[in-house]
């Protein structure tokens, strides 16, 4: 069944997005990310094993900890006034350079 997913994403959604360019580009970036995460299983197998199922916990915890503050400073997340402010200062960085050009 996974493997009816994976071509179907493969054709449809990569074939789609390299419509009127080279497709074969397209569909190698989107098999890519299956290919390297295979290889990547078969060379940390060895290592994950040895690890004690709390730690693991531990690592996962820690590293959704680290989405999650990330999210909470991306651009698509912030409120609409924090989003304006940002704006506002780039625009006032940007007429500072501008001036200190022509001055």
């Amino acid at each position: 069944m996974g493997a009816l997913f994976f071509s179907v994403l493969l054709t449809v959604i990569w074939g789609d997005l390299g419509e009127g360019y080279v497709r074969e580009k397209y569909y190698a970036l989107g098999g890519l990310p299956c290919l390297l995460s295979n290889f990547v299983s078969v060379v940390v197998e060895p290592y994950v094993s040895v690890i004690s199922p709390t730690a693991t916990f531990s690592f996962a915890s820690f590293f959704l900890f680290l989405a999650v503050i990330l999210l909470m400073y991306a651009p698509e997340t912030l409120p609409e006034k924090a989003m304006k402010e940002r704006e506002l200062k780039g625009y006032i960085e940007k007429a500072k350079k501008v001036r200190e050009k022509f001055t």
